[in-house]
């Protein structure tokens, strides 16, 4: 293994119908849609809503920014408490503090790696018992994966908590026939250039109604009163995505039930190769009813250093690998925030890889990824 390939394999590359893209690309030039408006724009958001069921679909320039928009309409205010799954990427954590919002972080299960209903009810209760009642609730599909929404839901219904539903990483995944993303009052998805559907960068806030939806709309578009000159009476923001990054997403969006049975596959190839090894751990949530749409394929380690030793092997073969997301009530810029629960996402972080799972990979690619995979563990 001293010969380094020069060819980069990455995590999740996008996946693009390249001679399509320039199909529809050329139109958007030859008709000047060239701005945050225009047809492909409406597209877009029209599919996006038959996909995941009749919702008000507005696409905006990131998943940050359909966070914060997905915060500020379910009226999170400076001040308000708000209980937040650890397990996630800054992003979910950063677009509640531009508001002023106070995150509280809650531990993670093993079965989906994503919010701890136990450790959920212990912060309500003993926030609630300290006079600092929650607002709202963040919980995340993190690498696809839906979570225990039967018994976060009926703890948010209990206590009367807005549930928040960072469903960036799990467009395409069900739970009990419900579309992630549809499951909370308020959505939030990612197109950036790693996800399973791509615009190059990008997101989407999907609302309960048309009435929040054309709220969040003016927000997005520096809060605009409708009259011919600019007049704005409140704070705005420039959010909405261009009509150039909807055609991308629009040409991705063409065969993505194609690219849900890719994912599907890669993960299938990770469950043949890593039979030879049951004392590892691939996961995948097997509760019936759950359906993730396989976007990273996640391993479990016996112990944090060989779990370093695969992804520093990898790596140094010029291929992508990652550990689980730092944990938020351990990332340094969070410090002194409350955290409920124990140990457990420390331990995923330590022993967690995040897998190459593209599905535009060669038969070479693969061939180099599991044959690294096998001389590293063996």
């Amino acid at each position: 293994m001293n010969d380094i390939p020069t060819k980069r394999i990455y995590l999740s590359p996008p996946d693009i119908n390249s001679n399509r893209l320039k199909q529809i690309l050329a139109e958007v030039i030859d008709e000047n849609w060239i701005a945050p408006v225009g047809p492909q724009l409406d597209l877009l958001e029209s599919q996006l809503s038959q996909l995941l069921g009749s919702k008000s679909v507005l696409a905006l320039n990131s998943g940050t920014s359909a966070l914060h928009l997905a915060y500020l309409s379910a009226g999170i205010k400076k001040g308000d408490t708000v209980i937040v799954q650890s397990h996630t990427h800054i992003a979910t954590v950063n677009a509640l503090r531009y508001i002023g919002a106070k995150p509280v972080f809650v531990d993670s299960e093993w079965e989906t790696l994503n919010m701890c209903p136990n450790c959920l009810h212990e912060a309500i209760e003993d926030l609630t018992t300290k006079g600092e009642r929650p607002f709202a609730v963040v919980s995340v599909n993190i690498y696809g994966k839906p979570a225990l929404y039967d018994d976060i839901l009926a703890l948010c219904d209990q206590y009367q908590l807005t549930l928040i539903e960072d469903a960036a990483e799990s467009l395409g995944s069900t739970w009990k026939g419900k579309a992630c993303g549809t499951i909370g009052a308020y959505a939030a998805l990612s197109f950036n250039g790693n996800k399973i559907l791509t615009s190059g960068g990008g997101g989407a806030l999907i609302s309960p109604g048309k009435t929040e939806h054309l709220k969040a709309l003016k927000w997005a578009t520096q809060s605009r009163e409708e009259m011919l000159h600019f007049e704005h009476l409140e704070v705005g923001y420039n959010y909405r995505m261009s009509n150039v990054l909807a055609a991308v997403a629009n040409c991705e969006l063409e065969n993505f039930e194609s690219k849900l049975k890719a994912k599907k596959e890669v993960h299938q190839k990770y469950v043949d190769f890593f039979s030879r090894y049951p004392e590892l751990q691939l996961h995948e949530v097997k509760r019936e009813g759950f359906q993730e749409n396989y976007w990273l394929n996640t391993l479990i380690m016996e112990n944090a250093s060989q779990a370093q030793r695969l992804i520093d092997g990898l790596n140094e073969q010029n291929i992508e690998a990652r550990p689980f997301w730092k944990p938020m009530h351990m990332q340094p810029v969070n410090k002194g925030l409350p955290f409920y629960g124990g140990d457990k996402l420390q331990k995923l972080f330590e022993r967690g890889i995040c897998l190459p799972s593209g599905t535009n990979y060669s038969q070479a690619d693969w061939q180099r990824i599991l044959k690294t995979i096998k001389g590293l563990l063996d």
